[in-house]
C-alpha cells in the first residue's frame, strides 16, 4: 500500500526514491543514478541494468487535478526532449544497454491524460530511431506505491518512517465507544479529577473526551500500519506492551502531580 499522500519537497522526493531504487537494485552497479551538476540534465534521475530509466518530479502546489496534470505533463515533456536531444551523451552513457522503459516517478497523479501524454511521447521517442532505445521502449508515470516491498525494507532498519494520517473522530463514534466500554472511561475520569489543573466537572469530562479521541485515531493509525506493513504493526504492539509496563510499575511506585504526567510523557515520547 503506498504511503499516505504528503507535500514533498523536490530534493526529499528525489533522495526517497533514490534511496527505493537502492533497494531494489541491491546489487552494486545495478542502478545508476546519474547527477546533473556536471554536463546538465539528461533528463533521467538514473537508470537500472535491466534498461529502465527513472526521474523523480514533486510538482509544487496547488494540487488541484488538472494543475497537477498540467505540470507533470510539462515535466515529462521537458524530460523526454533532454532524453532525446542529448542522443550523443546518452549513448556513450549506456554503451549497449537498451533502455525499453521510461517512468516518471511522482508522489500522486490523478489524471488518465497523463498516461494518454506518456504514450503519445514514447511514440515519438521510437520515431527517432535511437541507438540507445528499445524497440518495445515504453513511458509512463508510477508512484512509491510501486515500491512496497522496499519501503517495509527500510522501515525494518528504520530509514523510513510511515506518514500516517487520521481523521479527527466524529461525536457520535466517540459516545459509542464510551458506552460500550465504561471501565475504561470509568478509568480516565477516576485518574482525570487527581490533576490538580482539572479542578471542575467541565475540564474532566473535556480531558475525557480528549483522550478517548486520541486512543480512537492511535487504533485507526495502528490499523492503517497493520495493512501497509505486518512486521512493523507486530514492532508497535511488542513496544506498546512494554511501555505500557513501564508505565504501570511507574505509576505504582511514583507520586506525583501533572508535571509528572508530563515528564513521563515525554521520556516515552
Amino acid at each position: 500500500m503506498p504511503e499516505t499522500y504528503k507535500e514533498w519537497d523536490g530534493e526529499e522526493w528525489e533522495a526517497y526514491i533514490n534511496r527505493l531504487l537502492r533497494v531494489r537494485y541491491s546489487e552494486p552497479g545495478a542502478y545508476q543514478r546519474v547527477p546533473s551538476t556536471h554536463g546538465g540534465d539528461w533528463g533521467l534521475e538514473g537508470f537500472s541494468n535491466d534498461g529502465i530509466c527513472y526521474q523523480c518530479y514533486a510538482a509544487e502546489p496547488p494540487y488541484d487535478v488538472a494543475t497537477l496534470y498540467e505540470k507533470q505533463r510539462d515535466k515529462v515533456t521537458e524530460d523526454i526532449g533532454k532524453f532525446t536531444k542529448n542522443a550523443a551523451h546518452l549513448a556513450k552513457l549506456f554503451g549497449t544497454l537498451k533502455i525499453r522503459r521510461w517512468l516518471l516517478v511522482v508522489p500522486r497523479f490523478d489524471s488518465k491524460h497523463l498516461v494518454e501524454h506518456c504514450a503519445k511521447k514514447a511514440q515519438e521517442v521510437l520515431k527517432k530511431n535511437l541507438s540507445y532505445v528499445s524497440p518495445e521502449f515504453t513511458l509512463g508515470v508510477i508512484t512509491d506505491s510501486e515500491f512496497e516491498i522496499e519501503i517495509q525494507k527500510l522501515a525494518a532498519v528504520g530509514l523510513y518512517t510511515y506518514h500516517i494520517e487520521t481523521a479527527e473522530p466524529k461525536q457520535e463514534a466517540v459516545a459509542t465507544f464510551a458506552s460500550a466500554n465504561v471501565t475504561l472511561l470509568t478509568n480516565i475520569v477516576d485518574k482525570a479529577r487527581k490533576l490538580a489543573k482539572l479542578d471542575t466537572s467541565s475540564k474532566v469530562e473535556q480531558f475525557t473526551g480528549r483522550m478517548l479521541r486520541h486512543y480512537l485515531r492511535a487504533t485507526d493509525a495502528a490499523d492503517e500500519l497493520r495493512q501497509r506493513d505486518p512486521d512493523q504493526y507486530e514492532t508497535l504492539l511488542r513496544t506498546r506492551t512494554d511501555v505500557e509496563e513501564r508505565v504501570r510499575v511507574r505509576s505504582e511506585v511514583q507520586a506525583g502531580d501533572g508535571g509528572t504526567v508530563v515528564q513521563t510523557f515525554d521520556e516515552i515520547k
